[in-house]
């Protein structure tokens, strides 16, 4: 015992500024987490007592040494208190050994740090502790005699002086205690506990360091409970109720918090008795119950992990058996499985002192193992582990049932993988070399008067004889190539056209809008040669008559057949393997289609002289929609081909054109829709970023182009049943699949991460875009099989994608048999 006496320093441990700064960190750092640190040492490397003792005297002197500096020391406080010296120092307050001048009495004086006073809520807690403390009467709790501010409106607290040792020295100096001396400190703390929670406080902050043991007598382990900074008053104290933490705070030392109390949830005197059960399983084993490898982990094993058995005391099986039937029922996770009260768990206690031999070592040894096994599978599978058993069999049953049906529907080969689904444009009845052939005829029909191909062709071969001009002849090559483009007669097309460009410079129509659409129209020919050949060569042709093509058109300044021309470039650049001038070909042609209606929309709107958010329903007529139809699907098939690398297009726009969400579009960009995020690039980012309060870089996706072509496709003549509108809808379904199993791929890296905020957002919207999916390629089915049939494989790459869909919705018996009707159609039209 040291000479002078080590009375409790409850908050003079380095960690205890932690508590008063963080909330959740351990109140006694020095003590509880080098005990968590060192009661992994065998005992042959513990402290002996001539260590120890060295320790004591070399921190009383510097106890000594800070004590010449303070200026504390000497003053009298009230005329009541001379400060002696100091005893210890922490984060929150000084213990000073004082001694009051009328009765001579050795008292030790907690005095709160002077710039702490001016803090409301340390000040707060400050009184609270003497209130609990002084409310409190009981031999196992320590005495506070009286409470005051000194000149410097500094509080400070007077209490016993206690001539002992902290229980967590004693641990730490000695590790496993015997199993009577751990009986008797844990029923005279539950004592003192019975007397607290029966006068209205809940100490929640049980700790080693917080219990002192003091010489009485004969008994050198008496019982002082300390440190009642984070109590909490209830009304029945008789005092004013208070709760210094709010909902949600967490306060208390880890290594000993209940699991509610680690959540931030309300506690009650079960919390007191969790507490208890961590200090008689260290006083029994030397270590702590739960440690993790900081503080969060510590925390997070207190609400989910059941510590180890009582492996390590030595003694017979059947007192064993009964010690962990008491430790894991105070520490039971759930309260209202632990004892309800102190004095139960005092009772239990007696019980097994008295009648421990009773019983069969056998049956102890088995039960015991058998509760091994429990916390066992509770640590791996959770508190529910025999549910979880029983649905994992029944899973399995599951699992095999359908594991011969997958592993034929899902064999390597069986079907096009996800990438190879796309339907492509040139499926309807407007492909890209029609389009091109029916924007001249649009451009031609004032001057011919024509109303179908065959009076166009009519009209070229009567506009003159062969010979009579050259500017008749060009007209004759180049409306015949047009007719033949159109008709699908592409190396006759391509040898009109070849002799109208021959003849261009003669008739002074080199760079006319004549001659653009002369390049393009080549360039269409040459990419249907190109896929019916599989001839490279023809597609870089293809490549540089479309580059021709925009530069005239650039320098007419006619950017409208600019766009459709670099929806081609781009098309021929992706497949000739040059990404990144792909990237921007498309780039532009976005950024063109979007201006474009929405520009279309302002016009509409001033027209009609609507205010600027009055509900406004676009009309498709006032757009050229065999180009539209071909620059919106060549976006949505380039961005639903290209998710891995690039999922999305920027593009700029300025805020103040955007329309309101009034401006019934589905998938047109809206101001409504600037403060959204996007998935692009693999991550989700805002979908719009402003620059100089004016210009925004707009993210569009697949989802919004095909949104776009099918509300432009349900407005044209056909509607809904129409070939454009099915094949439309089953790329918006396809592209809707695509996002939501890149989201839910986010959201298990997020999971995966323990990011849990972020994984239940991104999880619920992959669900949407898998039911919207499901939505969308239901419709397109129907449509499909009106047009096509029933033996077309792009029938079957809507159920495919439809099957996907139900399966990531967990519609496991839909999504098979869809599965296997698609497998039936790709076999009859592979017949």
């Amino acid at each position: 015992m040291p000479k002078k006496g080590s009375t409790h320093k409850p908050d003079t441990d380095p960690d205890i500024a932690a508590k008063s700064e963080e909330p959740c960190a351990d109140s006694d750092s020095t003590s509880d987490k080098k005990s968590a640190d060192n009661s992994e040492k065998p005992p042959a490397e513990e402290l002996d007592r001539t260590t120890f003792n060295s320790a004591v005297e070399n921190s009383m002197h510097t106890a000594a040494a800070n004590s010449e500096k303070d200026p504390v020391i000497g003053k009298t406080l009230h005329g009541k208190y001379q400060i002696l010296e100091l005893l210890g120092a922490g984060g929150m307050s000084r213990v000073y050994k004082a001694q009051q001048t009328l009765t001579r009495k050795i008292v030790a004086l907690k005095l709160l740090h002077k710039h702490l006073s001016s803090n409301p809520t340390m000040m707060r807690r400050f009184q609270a502790e003497a209130q609990a403390s002084h409310h409190l009467a009981h031999q196992n709790i320590i005495t506070v005699y009286d409470f005051g501010l000194t000149e410097d409106n500094q509080p400070f607290i007077i209490m016993d002086y206690l001539e002992g040792r902290a229980l967590s020295e004693i641990v730490r100096t000695w590790g496993q205690l015997s199993i009577d001396r751990c009986l008797s400190i844990a029923k005279q703390i539950l004592e003192a506990l019975e007397h607290a929670h029966d006068s209205g406080v809940l100490h929640r902050d049980l700790k080693p360091s917080n219990i002192v043991l003091i010489p009485v007598g004969d008994n050198t382990d008496y019982v002082k409970l300390v440190d009642f900074g984070i109590a909490k008053i209830l009304p029945k104290a008789g005092l004013e109720a208070q709760e210094l933490t709010q909902s949600g705070d967490v306060f208390g030392s880890p290594l000993y918090m209940s699991p509610e109390q680690c959540m931030g949830n309300m506690t009650d005197a079960r919390s007191d008795i969790y507490a208890v059960g961590c200090l008689l399983y260290e006083c029994l084993t030397g270590k702590p119950p739960l440690v993790g490898n900081n503080t969060l982990e510590t925390m997070h094993k207190q609400v989910s992990e059941m510590p180890a058995g009582l492996s390590n005391v030595k003694a017979d099986v059947r007192l064993v058996k009964q010690l962990e039937d008491i430790v894991f029922k105070a520490m039971a996770k759930e309260p209202e499985n632990r004892f309800q009260s102190a004095p139960e768990m005092r009772k239990a206690i007696e019980q097994t002192q008295s009648e421990w031999r009773g019983g069969s070592a056998a049956v102890a040894y088995m039960r015991r193992y058998g509760n091994k096994l429990d916390r066992l599978l509770k640590n791996k599978l959770g508190k529910r582990w025999r549910t979880k058993i029983a649905i994992t069999a029944l899973m399995t049953i599951f699992v095999l049932h359908y594991s011969i049906m997958m592993s034929t529907l899902y064999h390597p080969g069986s079907a096009p993988e996800l990438s190879q689904r796309l339907i492509p444009w040139s499926a309807t009845d407007q492909p890209f070399y029609k389009t091109v052939a029916a924007e001249k005829m649009q451009r031609m029909r004032p001057i011919t008067d024509a109303s179908d191909t065959d009076e166009l062709t009519d009209f070229a071969e009567k506009v003159t004889e062969i010979g009579s001009s050259e500017t008749g002849r060009f007209r004759i090559f180049f409306y015949r190539g047009i007719d033949r483009l159109y008709r699908g007669d592409f190396d006759a097309a391509y040898g009109y056209l070849q002799q109208a460009l021959a003849l261009s410079e003669a008739v002074g129509m080199g760079e006319s809008m004549d001659i653009g659409f002369l390049h393009l129209a080549q360039a269409a020919c040459l990419y249907e040669i190109y896929k019916i050949k599989n001839d490279e060569t023809a597609l870089k042709s293809a490549l540089a008559e479309t580059r021709l093509a925009e530069f005239i058109f650039t320098s007419a300044s006619q950017i409208k057949p600019v766009a459709m021309a670099k929806c081609s470039e781009g098309t021929a650049c992706h497949l000739l393997g040059k990404e990144i001038e792909a990237l921007v070909s498309f780039k532009f042609a976005a950024s063109e289609t979007y201006s474009t209606i929405i520009g279309k929309i302002n016009r509409q709107r001033e027209r009609d002289k609507l205010t600027h958010d009055a509900p406004i329903v676009f009309r498709w007529a006032d757009v050229n929609q065999n180009s539209m139809g071909y620059q919106l699907s060549s976006l949505g098939d380039y961005l639903v081909e290209n998710n891995e690398g690039v999922n999305a297009l920027p593009s700029a726009t300025n805020e103040e054109a955007l329309p309101y969400e009034s401006a019934t579009v589905p998938g047109l960009p809206t101001r409504s829709k600037l403060r959204e995020l996007a998935f692009f690039r693999g991550k989700l980012v805002p979908r719009s970023s402003l620059y100089l309060n004016a210009v925004i870089t707009y993210i569009m996706d697949a989802e919004e182009c095909y949104q776009l072509l099918v509300n432009m496709c349900e407005q044209r003549g056909a509607g809904r049943g129409s070939l454009t509108t099915a094949i439309a809808r089953a790329n918006l379904g396809m592209a809707r699949l695509k996002k939501g199993l890149a989201l839910r791929d986010l959201a298990i890296d997020k999971l995966r991460d323990k990011q849990f905020d972020q994984f239940g957002p991104l999880n619920e919207q992959a669900k949407v875009r898998f039911t919207e999916a499901v939505k969308e390629l239901e419709l397109a089915r129907r449509a499909l099989e009106l047009h096509f049939g029933t033996n077309h494989k792009y029938l079957a790459y809507a159920l495919l994608n439809l099957s996907d869909a139900q399966m990531n919705l967990g519609q496991f018996n839909k999504g098979l048999s869809t599965r296997s009707e698609a497998h039936s159609i790709l076999s009859r039209a592979a017949q």
